[in-house]
Order: C-alpha cells, then structure tokens, then sequence
C-alpha cells in the first residue's frame, strides 16, 4: 500500500493548485510539434500525465527525457515515484537510487527506496534506507513510518 506521507509532496501540491491540466498538455504539445526532441517540454508532458494519474503515458515521457538529459534528477524521482505507483519497485529504485545519491536529505526518496527494497526482498538495504529517512525527518509522518517499518526489520534480520 501507499504510505500517507507519499501522497500528498510538496512537488504534488505545487501543480494540484493549478489543476489546469489541459492548457499544459497543449502548450506542451505545441512545443513538441515545433521540436520534438525539446526536454524541458516532453518533461513538463511526463508531469501532465503523472499528475493525470496516467503513469504509463508518465513513464514513457520520463525515459525519453532521461535519454536526453540523463542526469535530470525531476525525472530520475518521477519515474521511480511512476514505477512505484505501478507497483513495479524493481524497475524505479535505479532512479530512486540516482536522486537520493544527489539528493541525500530527501526522505521521500529514502521512504520509497526503502519500501522499494523491502517489497524486493532486500531487507538489509530497506532497513539502511528507513534509517536515513528516520534521520532526515525523524518527527513527521514519514518519519513515524521509518519507525514502524524498522521496529519490524531490525529484529527480522537479527534471527
């Protein structure tokens, strides 16, 4: 399941409050008629569809941007949040990876990493994960969620 925390990021807030969906997808497609190899614009056209909940139309956006701009660290942690919503974690944690080594104080990208890993089968690699996302949000909701989730791994792996 989707933990609470992850449902509502600041990233997510920022276009919710727009919501005008429809004028971005045909300015974007506007931009792709005149070149349709423009990042910026196939990008923007990824979020239009993750925020449409269209994640696979998301995901297909997202790694023809990262063939073009392969260190573009909003599309590294849009595909992986994609492939996590798909429930395909094995397929998002290379860019979950890659935005969390850029971004180490991120504790979404340890939360999900860490989820990632557990639904895996990697508990030692979870169990790293939860931890850094209980040190850089140790008193907010995802922080309680490292918690829960270390209180059950910790001793798993001791047996």
């Amino acid at each position: 399941s989707v933990p609470q925390w992850f449902i509502k990021t600041k990233f997510q807030l920022k276009y919710e409050r727009k919501k005008n969906y429809a004028e971005a997808e045909r300015l974007y497609e506007k931009a792709l008629s005149i070149d349709p190899e423009y990042q910026p614009s196939i990008y923007g056209s990824g979020l239009v569809y993750y925020f449409r909940n269209d994640y696979e139309q998301a995901i297909n956006k997202f790694k023809k941007s990262l063939i073009l701009y392969p260190d573009h660290l909003g599309a590294h942690i849009a595909i992986g949040k994609s492939y996590f919503l798909t429930q395909r974690c094995k397929q998002g944690i290379p860019h979950l990876e890659n935005f969390a080594g850029a971004v180490p104080n991120s504790p979404e990208a340890h939360g999900l990493l860490g989820i990632c890993y557990e639904k895996t089968g990697n508990l030692e690699l979870a169990v790293r994960e939860y931890r850094y996302q209980l040190k850089v949000a140790p008193d907010t909701e995802m922080g309680i969620h490292a918690r829960k989730r270390l209180a059950v791994l910790e001793p798993a792996l001791k047996r």
